[in-house]
């Protein structure tokens, strides 16, 4: 690991430790295609998460789907799910 990775994954590990022990929830988004795989791997390990959303082409048309990786302590559909925009409400 550089020592660049070293200093991201420390301050990131100091970071989630004050908001866990605020009892915050944390997402994170990042863009896999900009790093390289080990980069991607270091800082996703920090989270107790991980969710996917794909976009792909699929019987014609671009379609997106939201897929749970992993999820400590809860439980999850272990199953890729469609996001269609018609299909999703907004809760009031």
């Amino acid at each position: 690991m550089t020592h660049e990775m070293r200093v991201v994954r420390r301050w990131l590990t100091d970071l989630l430790t004050m908001f866990k022990s605020m009892n915050s929830t944390i997402l994170s988004s990042l863009d896999p295609g900009m790093h390289s795989r080990d980069k991607v791997r270091t800082v996703i390990d920090l989270f107790d998460g991980h969710i996917d959303i794909e976009e792909r082409e699929a019987e014609g048309e671009r379609r997106k789907t939201l897929t749970v990786r992993r999820m400590y302590g809860k439980k999850y559909l272990d199953r890729e799910l469609l996001l269609e925009r018609e299909k999703l409400t907004q809760r009031k």
